[in-house]
């Protein structure tokens, strides 16, 4: 499957990055990736998680005041056209699904490059300015997407329906590597070893992993190749920059684009 498209200023340029990525596809399996974790509104008055408030989702630890939910992970642009594809997708889930529990759309769609991480507030500036150091070491490059996978996150109570990054994949696993590094500093879990980049567009409130026969993907993937069809600016995208979500706070940190 091809993704999502930024285009370049130059033409030549535009050429020679569509070229490279559609020469070095990588279509293996990867294995038991959870898939970006949404983070849910904090509450300003305590640890109290009401669960009903967040479709029954429940979060990865306890919220404690001063501590922030947070991630690190690639914008995707063009939201637009990949809510289409998301409507889509939505609609051949919850038609086919057998298990009773609805597939919702993921709102912020995203290529995660941490876990979901507890920040102390304190802590902030510095990552930041850490994030920024690194970042700048790194040049922009392209990001195609196009194969459909399932995932189910760490506490097996959430299953995501989503398109993996097939090219772009070894620069976002070299972005990881240095953020680990970063993350170790104040003993922060580092990434999956075996990292799947890939974009979540769906989930439901279970572990329906078992449900997807080969033939129920191969029907989500004719979704995917005939929204590609009718979407051609969305075959690739350019990486820029990263993000980092902290509670209601949002970040970017600009790669080498020179």
């Amino acid at each position: 499957m091809n993704g999502l498209v930024s285009y370049p200023d130059s033409g030549s340029d535009e050429e020679e990055a569509t070229s490279e990525c559609m020469k070095s596809p990588d279509s293996s399996a990867v294995r038991n990736l959870p898939p970006p974790v949404s983070v849910s509104n904090q509450s300003k008055r305590g640890s109290t998680d009401d669960i009903e408030q967040h479709e029954g989702r429940i979060r990865s630890f306890e919220h404690e005041r001063g501590n922030w939910a947070s991630y690190i992970s690639v914008t995707v642009p063009y939201a637009e056209d990949l809510n289409e594809l998301s409507d889509s997708l939505l609609e051949q889930l919850n038609a086919r699904s057998t298990h009773g529990h609805p597939f919702h759309k993921i709102d912020n769609p995203h290529i995660s490059l941490t876990r979901t991480l507890k920040l102390r507030h304190h802590w902030l500036n510095d990552l930041s300015q850490s994030l920024e150091n690194m970042a700048a070491l790194f040049r922009s490059f392209y990001v195609s997407l196009r194969d459909v996978d399932v995932y189910v996150n760490d506490e097996r109570t959430r299953t995501f329906v989503g398109i993996k990054v097939v090219c772009g994949d070894e620069q976002l696993l070299k972005i990881v590597n240095s953020l680990n590094k970063v993350l170790a500093m104040y003993n922060l879990p580092p990434f999956y070893d075996e990292p799947s980049f890939h974009v979540s567009l769906c989930w439901c409130l279970y572990d329906a992993k078992g449900d997807f026969t080969d033939e129920f993907i191969d029907g989500l993937q004719e979704v995917v190749d005939d929204w590609v069809k009718d979407s051609e600016r969305c075959s690739f995208f350019l990486v820029d920059h990263i993000l980092l979500k902290a509670g209601h706070k949002l970040t970017t940190f600009s790669l080498d684009t020179t």
